[in-house]
């Protein structure tokens, strides 16, 4: 199954809400070629 992905337009999450630690870690992986995505409890957290 392909992840879906909400359009920054279409939601309400700001990098200003993320943890700077896990910043760091998907610009670390997209650095060296992977694709990563915040995903889980984390966004739903920050959405509740």
């Amino acid at each position: 199954m392909d992840p879906q992905i909400i359009a920054r337009p279409d939601h309400t999450v700001s990098r200003k809400q993320i943890s700077p630690s896990a910043i760091k870690v998907l610009y670390g992986l997209k650095d060296v070629g992977y694709t990563a995505y915040l995903a889980g409890g984390g966004v739903r957290d920050i959405l509740l």
